[in-house]
């Protein structure tokens, strides 16, 4: 069974990436956001969401 959060992360994840952007797990925890010469770290899934809310993808 899927829990909403993780619902939650793959859609993020999945919006970022038809938009252009590689979402990479974190090693210890968290996500590497990269496009083109620029990265961001996003710690939480709310984090991840906000970016995603700033890039306008979701």
């Amino acid at each position: 069974m899927i829990t909403s959060a993780i619902k939650r992360m793959a859609t993020v994840k999945a919006r970022l990436a038809l938009a252009g952007f590689a979402v990479v797990d974190g090693s210890e925890g968290g996500w590497n956001i990269c496009r083109w010469d620029r990265t961001r770290f996003c710690s939480s899934l709310e984090g991840l969401e906000a970016f995603a809310e700033r890039v306008g993808v979701l």
